[in-house]
């Protein structure tokens, strides 16, 4: 059943891609999932497709722990010690990285 929901899905993200494409869009990808195998599923699609992406899954690429560093935020400031759902904290931790992403995405078209 997984590997058929996951050619679904990426039949779905290439007939999406090509319907932006069509329109003159460019297709963005924001991955968060707290499951590596089903970050590192949607990763593979979006390389298969040459749609940008960032991920926010458990093993992504640091973005999330740079952040907190920089700004010296302990993780368990944004992540309940219980749970591994970020709390209002984190969430907007999260639209600050995705936002500064998808600008730099929208001026590459530019």
């Amino acid at each position: 059943m997984k590997k058929k929901s996951i050619i679904n899905t990426h039949h779905i993200i290439k007939e999406l891609k090509k319907s932006i494409k069509d329109q003159n869009g460019k297709m963005l990808q924001v991955i968060y999932n707290d499951n590596n195998d089903n970050s590192k599923i949607f990763e593979e699609i979006a390389k298969k497709n040459l749609i940008s992406f960032i991920n926010f899954g458990p093993n992504d690429n640091d973005i999330y722990k740079k952040y907190l560093e920089k700004n010296k935020i302990n993780i368990n400031k944004t992540h309940p010690i219980c749970d591994s759902h970020p709390n209002a904290l984190g969430h907007f931790i999260i639209a600050d990285i995705t936002t500064k992403w998808l600008t730099e995405q929208i001026k590459e078209l530019f």
